[in-house]
């Protein structure tokens, strides 16, 4: 039997009525209000329950996360794999913590494809394996039963065609926004990126959206086509889809010095030195287009398929 509803939880139901992300005063009462609706809503024996966390703990895991997805490697990645489950368990279903569950879930497909994925992925006996290391372990995961694209993606993809289209790029970079934010246009990461394409701040600023007092990112329309123009630059900057799309995960000046670094000029080659996350990003994304809209690493700007 669950206890009655503390006026805590009642003051939380009215929050999220208005909205899951209605603003609240500090990270500290955001916390409280979770366990309140926990503790209203939950029964004794739920993984909220057991293993919902206070702001310091789910500051710290967000830390070690933001760590390994930013200078670790695939092993440390893979291990944070148990940790990450828990606090997803943890956070789901709790409607202020919508957009923490949901971008912890996303990361944890990185986690997966990292336990599995081989210590050297350029050591193949295929003759026509992908030259973007473990793209072929996404096609078959993003390929597989059940890995279907989100309710009314489709929809989303019509109506954000004419953003790409109209910069000469192809329609189906729209699917683009199925790994950023599961099209969600009000997605919001930890680290400040928001809408369907997870725009950060600067860039979004340097792409003309205004933040104050109205945060264009919100716009999908506009979110979209400040993605669609980023993606132009990209490609004309590094003139290859997959050093394009790890540009835009990891930053351009990231992936410039690496490559001057390196005397490099493919993703591959620059890959191991890469952010954890910026490596299992661009496999993903280009295999999920495969799979969603018969893309073709070879597409140049003003080509759809």
């Amino acid at each position: 039997m669950l206890r009655p509803i503390p006026l805590l939880a009642i003051v939380l139901t009215a929050i999220t009525t208005a909205g899951a992300r209605a603003p609240i005063a500090t990270e500290q009462e955001r916390f409280e209000l979770g366990r309140a609706w926990i503790e209203a809503f939950s029964p004794p024996d739920s993984p909220q329950r057991q293993h919902f966390p206070d702001a310091a703990r789910w500051q710290a895991f967000l830390d070690r996360l933001q760590r390994v997805l930013d200078r670790g490697s695939l092993a440390d990645l893979a291990a944070l794999e148990a940790p990450a489950r828990e606090m997803v368990a943890a956070l789901d279903a709790i409607p202020i913590f919508a957009d923490e569950a949901a971008w912890v879930r996303e990361r944890l497909d990185y986690m997966e494809v990292a336990r599995i994925a081989p210590a050297d992925p350029a050591a193949s006996d295929n003759p026509n394996a992908s030259p973007v290391p473990f793209y072929d372990l996404w096609l078959h995961r993003v390929s597989r039963p059940g890995a279907s694209a989100p309710l009314g993606a489709e929809n989303w993809i019509a109506r954000l065609a004419p953003a790409f289209t109209e910069a000469g790029l192809p329609a189906s970079l729209g699917w683009l926004a199925e790994i950023e934010s599961s099209f969600d246009p009000a997605a919001r990461s930890p680290v400040g990126a928001v809408g369907l394409f997870q725009l950060m701040p600067d860039t979004a600023a340097e792409l003309g959206l205004a933040l104050d007092p109205t945060d264009e990112r919100l716009n999908p329309d506009r979110n979209a086509a400040a993605a669609a123009r980023y993606l132009v630059y990209l490609h004309r900057r590094f003139g290859d889809w997959a050093l394009a799309l790890a540009a835009y995960n990891a930053g351009p000046t990231r992936v410039a010095a690496l490559l001057r670094k390196h005397n490099a000029t493919t993703f591959a080659a620059i890959a191991p030195r890469l952010p954890a996350e910026t490596r299992m990003f661009v496999p993903k994304v280009l295999a999920t287009l495969h799979q969603r809209a018969a893309w073709s690493l070879a597409h140049p700007p003003g080509q759809n398929p």
